[in-house]
């Protein structure tokens, strides 16, 4: 029973597919309640009662737009949001006499039918925006002065639990950049792009995967540090102006991009839609709106399913072992041996919100022994059966399982008693110990059973907390605590376990990133592992895994080198295949002989190539590239293909530096066997950082003669098999107690990637 007789690693399996339904169409508008006007034109008629039809009403009137508002109520929920939020921003702004009550009852008034006509756009999320302007608020300065404050408090904290000035606190100082974040505390603290780009840093070390920093004093101080940072610089600006006109436009871009992303979806979609709901979600002004972007946008992105058969074949190995026995029973004491074979097997049971299942033991025991007592020793063989039973029970939050229970049966047969020390009335001492050992052989059977039942509880107990403990923590060091570190971890995970098998999902996106917007595509039956991601899912991960990574590479023979607090299997893979990363830093000595060129092109210098020749390859020279810290690459999948834009911050090659420009290459997603094959198709396409050529039209005129000059170079290297490779293969997945698995399913369609495999025959 030493021996391990069960596998609980696949629990950590079942677990791990949680960090790996609705159309993505406009919604249809739904009926309007019925709009009421009249309070409305109520209090526009009251103010022009009072106002009367001096100079002084026509200037009021020609301020708020009266004519064209009371156009826009006669239209119904035809209403345009963003004329009526129009005169909203006027009745609450500065100018002398707004505060009195007739303005106020207009305003008031008018905010609530607004709102009624927003609530008709629920598929038009232009519309929407345009309809939440009016619920801008300032932020005041008192408001920005407690948002610091509570950063102060929170690092104060932080020191506080560090010990002070100990050296574990100078030391943790360090890392995290102190004196650039120390600074932002003080009440008149400068707020400038110079220490953003410093607080930007912080929140790198704050958010980098160092062991410690899951720990919530560090979060909590890292969540204040980001919050201060989103909102510092309209802090500071909002003491000197209104900044109504730029929320404005803010939300009008935000409505603009979330069109495009329902329309057509595309890698800067979905990144431009992130990041501008990120600063409207930390203003904090248009909460309804960001809560039904949320609702519609963030739906789960990751989903895995285990069949049945998939648990059963998880255990690891039958116990087979020789162990040595050892016992005393009615007063004899047994020694010898037992050859015990058991068998480990999983029973999922249903559970709605996490996964629970039953690990059975079945074992058989035979064993040969001696028994002595007294003058006599007693040569024995029996076999015992036994059964053990145990539940257990996964979520996030807990690894636990029950006491064990198990059953045992224990049959002996005596095959010879002898006399010890001499053969003086052995027989008649024999014939004694014959009637004695079949009269008590029952009760020793049922006492020798109960011994090894609590023996097989004990150790049962011992060695599924052991396992329990050792999944826990490997879930807990290689899952949870990188994604609370780097602010990640999924708000909604759901684990759901059933006679039929696992199911998890989650979504996995931060507060200023989208997740699915439609659900996930049904999948073939009969699979034994099913693997659904979002494009979504992959976009929101790669900011942790590459945010600043940088690729570089000194010389020809040398492979490129990967800097960066990336995760580990990222630089494993960087030394395995060396041609993907440096496909990756191609782009700086590419940019660099584009830039050449055109600097022949505007002097005068002919280029000797014929219209059709391919560029010349530029001979190696030295580079680097680091990768846009906030989203280093996107993905989209569609069509059967995944398209792939690099984003890169910054190129240097040759003394030359250049800045912000994006490689997009398309690969169809193709099946070898059991083998999923990604195979370039196309021209690699070069753009601006921010350019959608879905959606953007034009560029200027350096930029396009930039591009074209850089796209031809790039595209002239991968055909000569220098840059991105023609083919990646991914090898089949093999687990150790199942085999390889067989690639049963792949779909690439609408943002989804599904994979789907089956096991292959069990060994006999």
């Amino acid at each position: 029973m030493r021996a391990r007789l069960w596998n609980i690693a696949a629990v950590g399996v079942l677990l791990a597919g949680t960090l790996l339904g609705g159309s993505s169409v406009h919604a249809q508008t739904p009926p309007v309640a019925t709009l009421n006007p009249a309070p409305v034109t109520a209090a526009l008629d009251e103010i022009d009662a009072w106002l009367g039809d001096g100079e002084n009403g026509v200037r009021w009137r020609t301020y708020l737009k009266a004519d064209q508002l009371r156009a826009e109520l006669g239209k119904g929920a035809e209403a345009d949001p963003l004329l009526l939020n129009q005169t909203l921003t006027r009745l609450a702004g500065k100018a002398n006499g707004l505060q009195l009550e007739p303005f106020q009852k207009l305003r008031k008034t008018l905010a609530v039918y607004a709102n009624e006509v927003g609530a008709g756009y629920q598929g038009d999320f232009a519309k929407l925006a345009a309809a939440d302007v009016g619920n801008y608020k300032p932020l005041t300065p008192e408001e920005f002065a407690a948002i610091r404050a509570n950063m102060r408090d929170k690092a104060q904290a932080l020191v506080a639990a560090m010990g002070g000035n100990s050296p574990l606190a100078q030391n943790w100082k360090k890392f995290l950049l102190w004196d650039q974040l120390a600074p932002n505390f003080d009440d008149n603290a400068e707020v400038s792009r110079g220490t953003l780009l410093q607080l930007d840093e912080v929140l790198n070390r704050f958010r980098a995967n160092q062991p410690g920093l899951e720990l919530p004093v560090f979060t909590d101080a890292a969540r204040a540090i980001a919050k201060y940072r989103a909102l510092a610089s309209w802090g500071a600006a909002a003491q000197s102006r209104d900044l109504r006109s730029e929320y404005e436009r803010l939300l009008n871009s935000l409505g603009t991009e979330l069109q495009r992303h329902l329309e057509r979806p595309t890698t800067e979609t979905g990144w431009k839609v992130g990041r501008i709901l990120g600063v409207i979600d930390n203003l904090g002004h248009s909460n309804d709106f960001v809560q039904l972007i949320r609702e519609r946008f963030a739906q789960k992105n990751i989903s895995a399913q285990f069949s049945v058969n998939f648990v059963d074949r998880m255990p690891n190995r039958n116990l087979d072992q020789v162990r040595p026995v050892r016992d005393c029973i009615l007063g004899t004491s047994i020694f010898g041996t037992a050859h015990t074979l058991g068998s480990v097997r999983y029973e999922l049971q249903p559970a709605e919100d996490k996964i629970q299942l039953m690990v059975h033991l079945d074992g058989l025991a035979q064993s040969r022994t001696r028994g002595y007592n007294g003058p006599v020793v007693i040569n024995s063989q029996g076999q015992t059966t036994y059964t053990a039973s145990k539940r257990i029970s996964i979520s996030d939050a807990l690894f636990e399982a029950d006491p064990a229970v198990a059953s045992v049966d224990t049959r002996t047969h005596i095959n010879s008693i002898q006399k010890t020390g001499g053969q003086f009335a052995a027989g008649l001492i024999t014939k004694v110990a014959w009637k004695r050992a079949s009269q008590s052989k029952a009760q020793a059977e049922r006492i020798s059973a109960e011994h090894t039942r609590q023996n097989v509880i004990k150790e049962f107990n011992e060695r599924v907390a052991k396992d329990l403990g050792d999944a826990r923590l490997r879930y807990q060091q290689k899952i949870r605590d990188p994604l609370v570190r780097r602010d990640m971890f999924p708000d909604t995970t759901r684990l759901t376990s059933s006679p039929e098998g696992v199911a998890a999902d989650s979504t996995f996106a931060a507060r200023n990133q989208i997740a699915a917007d439609s659900p996930r595509p049904p999948v073939k039956p009969g699979q034994d592992l099913t693997l659904q991601i979002h494009e979504s899912a992959v976009n929101n991960y790669l900011p942790i895994a590459l945010a600043s990574a940088r690729i570089s590479q000194e010389t020809a023979e040398q492979q490129p080198i990967l800097d960066g607090n990336v995760p580990n299997w990222i630089k494993v893979l960087s030394v395995k295949k060396p041609e993907l990363a440096a496909a990756a830093a191609t782009g700086a000595a590419v940019v660099n002989s584009a830039s050449k060129t055109l600097d022949q092109v505007v002097e005068g210098q002919a280029d000797e190539r014929g219209p059709n020749d391919p560029p010349a390859l530029p001979p190696f020279k030295p580079y680097s590239i680091t990768l846009n810290p906030e989203a280093p690459v996107g993905v989209r999948f569609d069509d059967g293909k995944v398209v792939i834009r690099v984003r890169a911050s910054k190129l240097v090659s040759d003394d030359m530096e250049y800045s912000n420009w994006d490689f997009i290459i398309t690969y169809a997603i193709t099946q070898a066997d059991d083998r999923i094959v990604l195979k370039r198709v196309g021209d690699i396409e070069v753009f601006p950082t921010g350019f959608d050529p879905a959606w953007d039209k034009q560029m200027t005129a350096q930029q396009s003669g930039f591009r074209s000059t850089l796209a031809k170079n790039m595209n002239a290297r991968a055909n000569a098999g220098e840059s991105f490779p023609a083919e990646i293969p991914i090898d089949p997945i093999r687990i150790t107690n199942v085999g390889t698995l067989l690639l049963d399913q792949l779909e690439v369609q609408d943002g989804w990637l599904t994979i789907g495999w089956i096991l292959p025959p069990a060994a006999p």
